[in-house]
């Protein structure tokens, strides 16, 4: 590598690095943050028992979880893991741009990799998707070394890393699907990949056995949007990631119209790379849409196969630059720019379309722990877990008081509770209507008909912004009793009644 181009990945990754540790631990945990310290916590045994009905993925990353607590358990250190990998995803996409064509596709898909909102959101996020997008590029990556030179040692590292994929995610399959898709379309499995495929098959048999039942627990899982809506909201979160929403036109119309080109470019281009790897890029490109059709897929889910609309983009911006580095250097630029927009509300905590993410639980624990005195109560209808005995919820987590907290759900019977609640001396409500809308409503106006409401405090105001459009708001209310505008989170202070 010339000392220039080093320098230039070198940049690319310090930027990486400031842009995944800036405010790492300014947002509190998220929900699904705590799933997975709460899951973190558990020994091996109990882990893969629990998750096998209980969850909708591997045990690998809860492991690593598991593992990393051993340093503490505060937000930063725990970001600390996907930071890490998203940073490694720069590198990563640099080294199979390289190997795809050359070393200028590598720094521009990097690129792309360094700013993107999506990437670096799920960076600052306790969850597996920065790890899966590393390892997916880098399976991709050692798959192009085996079609090239079969070699023992690229079969090896493609294997191992596979594996670890098929145990980190239950969507890594796909990535060695569309390897085993390319290999048959291009008549090349043979005596070799069907070896490859037995042992990667067996050395997944073990958590294989644990899969339908994890099936059956997703199924339960469905998300509120029709398919076609799931596809093309992906396609935009992979551009604009959580904090532009589709309505905000000034930034969605420009991208739309830049990334629309740069695609088409990209399709019409992909004739210069060789047949192994184009292939892998369209089928990688399409194996996002049957995926949408799973009842309960979201955007980041297949955030992953992102890498492959990058490569896309990367493809056509390159063959723009052999023409025009003006245009060439016109156009990244606004890629990027459009991604630092995003990367702005990010940080600033503004515009997220998935608000619960930006819920401050930090700030609602301090809160209660200033003002609720010993004889008091806290009820939540946050849902609280149990792990030896202790309580585990986000109120629990932050709160740091004595008082008692009791968890609210669908089987309390709140006429009763309200008898048993005389004997504290005022009753706090922590209510989550995010997660419990219709069992936050009813605890709230029962115990407004027992006690003296004497303080409310609201945080964070969510508009849901597809019901706009009055033919997706029938759909979607016809599933959710949520209005277009209510707060996540309200904090109740009762007295009883003179």
């Amino acid at each position: 590598m010339k000392q220039k181009n080093r320098v230039f990945i070198i940049g690319l990754i310090l930027i990486g690095i400031i842009l995944r540790f800036l405010f790492l631990s300014k947002r509190s945990l998220w929900a699904d943050e705590f799933w997975a310290v709460y899951i973190g916590q558990m020994s091996f045994a109990h882990m893969v028992n629990f998750i096998t009905y209980h969850d909708a993925h591997p045990p690998l990353f809860y492991e690593i979880v598991h593992f990393w607590l051993h340093f503490g358990n505060s937000a930063f250190i725990l970001r600390i893991i996907p930071a890490l990998a998203g940073v490694a995803c720069i590198w990563a996409a640099y080294i199979l741009g390289r190997e795809i064509l050359n070393e200028k596709i590598g720094f521009i898909f990097a690129a792309i990799i360094t700013f993107n909102p999506a990437h670096i959101l799920w960076s600052q996020i306790v969850k597996s998707y920065s790890l899966f997008t590393f390892l997916a590029i880098i399976s991709i990556y050692f798959f192009f070394k085996v079609l090239k030179k079969r070699e023992k040692k690229y079969w090896f590292l493609l294997g191992i890393i596979n594996i670890i994929l098929l145990y980190l995610h239950n969507l890594g399959f796909v990535i060695i699907l569309i390897e085993t898709i390319t290999v048959i379309v291009l008549n090349m499995f043979d005596w070799e990949w069907l070896y490859y495929c037995v042992a990667i098959f067996i050395c997944y048999i073990p958590w294989l056995l644990h899969v339908p039942h994890q099936l059956h627990f997703t199924l339960g899982v469905v998300r509120p949007f029709p398919p076609y809506i799931t596809m093309a909201y992906s396609l935009f979160y992979f551009a604009l990631g959580e904090t532009v929403n589709p309505f905000m036109f000034y930034i969605t119309i420009p991208a739309f119209i830049i990334l629309i080109y740069l695609i088409v470019k990209g399709l019409i281009e992909i004739k210069n790379i060789s047949i192994e790897k184009r292939i892998t890029l369209l089928i990688g490109l399409l194996s996002i849409f049957p995926i949408c059709f799973f009842p309960s897929i979201v955007p980041q889910n297949i955030l992953p196969l992102s890498i492959f609309w990058y490569i896309l983009i990367s493809l056509a911006l390159f063959k723009i630059s052999e023409k025009s580095s003006v245009l060439f250097k016109s156009l990244l630029s606004l890629v990027i720019l459009l991604f630092l927009i995003s990367d702005f509300f990010l940080y600033a905590g503004v515009h997220y379309n998935d608000k619960s993410k930006i819920v401050p639980y930090k700030q609602i624990g301090r809160f209660l722990t200033q003002n609720v005195k010993p004889d008091d109560i806290i009820l939540t209808t946050e849902g609280i877990l149990y792990f030896h005995g202790k309580q585990f919820s986000p109120i629990s987590w932050y709160y740091k008081g004595p008082a008692k907290i009791i968890g609210i759900t669908d089987k309390t019977s709140l006429e009763n509770l309200s008898k048993k609640l005389k004997k504290y001396k005022k009753i706090w409500v922590e209510a989550n209507f995010y997660g419990n809308y219709v069992l936050s409503k009813k605890l709230k106006n029962v115990l407004s008909k027992h006690f003296k409401n004497i303080l409310d405090k609201y945080y964070v105001l969510n508009r849901r912004w597809i019901l706009d459009n009055k033919w997706i708001a029938k759909k979607i209310k016809e599933r959710s009793p949520k209005p277009s505008y209510y707060y996540l989170i309200q904090v109740i202070e009762y007295q009883h009644k003179k």
